[in-house]
């Protein structure tokens, strides 16, 4: 259970990056950096991605005492979704952020990050209401 108790808080203060870098992104006095400053959040979305299917999947197991395989991303948001730790409308994000994540991480192309990094604040407000309602 020490490890779950890390876990939840290293997904908690990971979430305050992804939030201080979407503060600052848009900013004007930013703009000549504005490209690192996507990539950057960017980065740190795709890092608060497997902090928080990796959390989930250590509470599923540790809380409900349910064993998640395959260990995947998607099928950990299934069984929480099962177990009611998840919304319907909070899984549809969270398989949309699996493909987000999958496109950032295995490619690099410019168009594709705008893309993504306009929905990073939708994900970022749905992994922190997933976080917030866990109780370690």
């Amino acid at each position: 259970m020490e490890k779950l108790k890390d876990l939840h808080e290293s997904a908690k203060n990971a979430l305050k990056q992804l939030k201080a870098c979407m503060d600052i992104i848009n900013k004007e006095k930013y703009l000549d950096i504005h490209e690192q400053l996507r990539s950057a959040t960017i980065h740190s979305f795709e890092y608060n991605f497997e902090c928080l299917w990796k959390l989930l999947k250590m509470y599923i197991e540790e809380v409900h005492r349910v064993p998640v395989k395959p260990a995947t991303p998607n099928k950990t948001f299934r069984v929480s979704n099962d177990l009611e730790i998840v919304s319907n409308k909070e899984l549809e994000i969270l398989f949309d952020s699996t493909e987000d994540r999958n496109l950032t991480t295995h490619t690099y192309i410019e168009e594709v990050a705008k893309k993504i990094n306009k929905r990073i604040p939708e994900y970022y407000e749905t992994m922190k209401a997933i976080v917030s309602r866990l109780e370690v």
